[in-house]
């Protein structure tokens, strides 16, 4: 939840996919843990990948986020 938080912040607006493509830049890790992007890429995703793509990257961080079990429940 504060991930989600931090990421519609950073998107400074109510654009979904500006917040998709925070919590992509936020969450997205190789199989070692370290981040794949930062926040200087954002215009790089935007410009260099084909949209489709980029949809189907944002859409996969946010159902991974939603199938994660909380710890508490």
């Amino acid at each position: 939840m504060a991930e989600r938080e931090r990421a519609q912040k950073q998107a400074k607006s109510n654009d979904a996919n500006a917040f998709a493509l925070q919590l992509l830049i936020a969450k997205a890790q190789d199989e070692n843990g370290r981040k794949l992007f930062s926040a200087g890429e954002i215009d790089v995703l935007k410009n260099e990948v084909k949209d489709s793509d980029l949809q189907t990257l944002m859409l996969a961080v946010i159902n991974s986020e939603e199938e994660t079990p909380d710890p508490k429940s």
